[in-house]
This record gives structure tokens, C-alpha cells and sequence, in this order.
């Protein structure tokens, strides 16, 4: 595995960047992703606690 990443990283270097255009986008474009599903998560995460807080106010009223 090395080897194949040291040869990467080779022809990373020597080739144009067009080459590695697609590859850097696919990375960033996940990035994106999983950075937009943590947020969507983390958000769902707060609206479930505020309505259990809600929910134990309105039991002990």
C-alpha cells in the first residue's frame, strides 16, 4: 500500500492538475456531504432535546 501511495503522490506532482481535477472533486464533494449530514443531525439532535424539555415542562406544570 505504500508503494501504490508513494507512486500517487509521484504523479500527483509531475502530472497536469486537470488530471486530478475529478478526484479532488469527488473528495470535496463528500466532504461537503457528510459535513451537511453532521449539521442536519446535530440540528435534529437540539430540536428533540428542546421538545423533551418542552414535554417534562408541561408534565410538572
Amino acid at each position: 500500500m505504500n508503494a501504490f501511495v508513494r507512486e500517487f503522490l509521484i504523479a500527483a506532482r509531475q502530472a497536469p492538475r486537470i488530471y486530478f481535477a475529478p478526484l479532488i472533486g469527488a473528495f470535496n464533494g463528500t466532504r461537503e456531504a457528510v459535513k451537511d449530514a453532521v449539521a442536519d443531525a446535530s440540528q435534529e439532535i437540539d430540536r428533540r432535546k428542546r421538545k423533551e424539555a418542552a414535554d417534562r415542562r408541561d408534565a410538572d406544570s
